[in-house]
């Protein structure tokens, strides 16, 4: 189906497609996945997050890279448990939110199917963690929750 606002979608229990995001001077191109549990079709709701987060990618991508890079140097520094102990010592050091692009990659943006605010996961692959990842949830274009991929999904 192609759909106006996220262009061409394939159903399968969650419309799916791909979108381009822009994050540390980089863009990407990842899926997408917009929560319809009830099967009766995306709602505005949905759409207005994403047309939200789209006109204000650039503010919201610096806010969720310096973010990630926060997140990273608190691990890295007072929650060393936290990273793979076979990469650790592997990882390259990173001096700012930027250089955070040789360490985590963005794969998933995910819309709930909701009725009040404007939210969404990012989803990203990360060195430090391969098997649970990296999430990002923001809510009304305010990241609200950081940590692994399961604890910022709903």
């Amino acid at each position: 189906m192609m759909n106006k606002i996220f262009g061409e979608l394939n159903y399968d229990y969650i419309w799916e497609g791909e979108t381009p995001i822009n994050l540390f001077d980089e863009e990407y191109k990842i899926k997408l996945g917009i929560e319809d549990e009830d099967e009766v079709g995306i709602s505005s709701i949905q759409e207005e997050t994403f047309v939200f987060f789209k006109n204000n990618e650039k503010i919201i991508g610096k806010k969720i890279e310096e973010a990630i890079y926060d997140y990273y140097c608190k691990i890295h520094m007072y929650e060393p448990e936290k990273i793979d102990a076979n990469v650790i010592n592997d990882l390259q050091e990173v001096k700012n939110s930027k250089e955070m692009k040789y360490l985590v990659k963005p794969i998933q943006m995910c819309i709930p199917e909701l009725e009040d605010d404007r939210e969404m996961e990012i989803l990203f692959n990360c060195k430090w963690d391969f098997e649970a990842g990296l999430g990002v949830r923001i809510v009304n274009e305010e990241i609200v929750k950081i940590g692994t991929q399961n604890d910022v999904l709903i």
